[in-house]
């Protein structure tokens, strides 16, 4: 039996707001940013969710009227890969590690943007003048 609960709830794929992905790129970094109007995350638990192992997954199946993370709405989820509490905390800590950052921007009753930063070094061309470089002095010093 399907969850007829209260406003907002989705309980039907057709009902996901869309998700919009923007590319900005500068001189010495790459901004992607993502952004939704699916209600956004109310303030006391945006305090939340950069901590190991906050979840609310358990929230989310009790609103859906089911008992076990293994029916987490549907399609819309892998409940496999859904409900630990590492996914945010694990992708800002590899954001960071490879010199970039997440940061979260959530209008509670409206949406949320993530943006996520990458350092990157010089373009495509530039990487392969520096294998044609590598390559020339191999070829210099062989002969």
């Amino acid at each position: 039996a399907e969850y007829m609960g209260g406003p907002g709830l989705i309980t039907d794929e057709s009902q996901l707001p869309e998700v919009r992905v923007e590319v900005y790129k500068g001189k010495h970094d790459v901004v992607i940013k993502f952004s939704d109007k699916g209600g956004g995350i109310p303030p006391k638990k945006l305090e939340s969710i950069w901590a190991y192992g906050y979840s609310t997954v358990e929230e989310s199946n009790y609103k859906m009227g089911q008992n076990t993370a293994a029916h987490i709405a549907g399609n819309f989820v892998r409940a496999d890969m859904a409900g630990y509490g590492f996914g945010l905390p694990l992708s800002r800590a590899f954001a960071r590690y490879f010199g970039g950052d997440i940061h979260i921007q959530s209008f509670f009753g409206l949406g949320t943007d993530v943006y996520l930063t990458l350092n990157h070094i010089g373009d495509q061309e530039e990487a392969l003048a520096v294998e044609s470089l590598i390559s020339q002095s191999h070829t210099h010093t062989q002969a």
